[in-house]
């Protein structure tokens, strides 16, 4: 019995230290009383972590796992100005691609870029922005007009206590810029494509006046599991729909094909990394773009 006591206790212990190391390290993120010029706090801050965030958002809390969600912390802010209360919620996504890839996900079409963290929206009352290893999300129910200054300088004092604001993830640069659809910028953890075996993928739209078309990079482990992973995707492009070439001088191995849901597809290895571009009109554009990327990573 005092065994069985005893190993209780020690389990409790660390369940306790460990959320203390948890609320310390986001506790500095959240500005003080001082530094919350107009603003008070009106609920106590809340953290959560991997075992417990589903107490918090429920059906929610898969997207963030999935995107290597490590930790966050929830509290509610009161403009003293116009009274409106503001949600904050700081999530702690583990790395900067992370971060990235859960504001690129949640991020609303037709919201008003903002100067906050590397990047930002807020649409209505909703703001949110990414920084470091940091995802942010300010929300407020309030629809009066001061309340989006509000969430404005909320989220301008938070990143002053964030480490430096740091850049997009760095193979966003190896995409072409012509045609490139404004703020379409993917980054994919897990699935890419649909497929278990591809994760660590990037994906940017593009639109002209004569194609519509998307561009994949899949950065893999290593070469063989590029290599692997390059004649599984061929062989499943065969079962839902066909394979119209294989003899196409792109980097060290290049298919182009059909797919049920993509339209026309074209892909490429060349080390560690596969290129594809899908729903394209032109074979010979697609190459052409396969073909700049492939200089681009060497």
């Amino acid at each position: 019995m005092r065994v069985c006591c005893a190993i209780i206790a020690a389990s409790l212990l660390l369940l306790v230290t460990s959320r203390t190391l948890h609320a310390t390290e986001l506790q500095r993120l959240i500005p003080s009383s001082s530094e919350l010029t107009g603003f008070a706090i009106t609920h106590d801050a809340e953290y959560y972590t991997k075992e417990n965030l589903w107490d918090y958002m429920n059906g929610g809390a898969p997207g963030y796992l999935a995107y290597g969600f490590e930790k966050m912390v929830t509290l509610q802010v009161k403009s003293l100005k116009n009274h409106s209360e503001i949600v904050v919620d700081l999530y702690d996504m583990g790395n900067h691609l992370n971060a990235f890839g859960i504001y690129a996900v949640e991020r609303i079409p037709g919201g008003r870029d903002l100067a906050i963290g590397v990047d930002s929206f807020q649409y209505d009352t909703t703001l949110c922005f990414w920084q470091d290893k940091y995802y942010v999300k300010l929300m407020s129910y309030d629809m009066q007009p001061e309340t989006a200054q509000s969430l404005s300088r909320l989220a301008t004092l938070i990143t002053q206590k964030m480490p430096k604001k740091g850049a997009p993830p760095h193979l966003f640069s190896i995409f072409p810029p012509e045609g490139r659809v404004k703020k379409s910028e993917r980054y994919i953890k897990s699935d890419v494509l649909g497929q278990a075996y591809f994760t660590d993928g990037y994906s940017v739209d593009y639109d002209s006046t004569t194609d519509h078309h998307k561009i994949f990079l899949i950065n893999s482990k290593g070469l063989e599991e590029a290599r692997q992973n390059f004649h599984t995707y061929r062989d499943f492009i065969k079962t839902i729909g066909q394979i119209t070439g294989e003899d196409i001088k792109l980097g060290e191995q290049a298919f182009a094909g059909t797919h049920t849901f993509y339209g026309r597809v074209l892909f490429a290895r060349t080390g560690a990394y596969i290129i594809g571009v899908v729903r394209f009109n032109q074979q010979s554009s697609a190459e052409d773009t396969i073909n700049i990327m492939i200089s681009m990573l060497k």
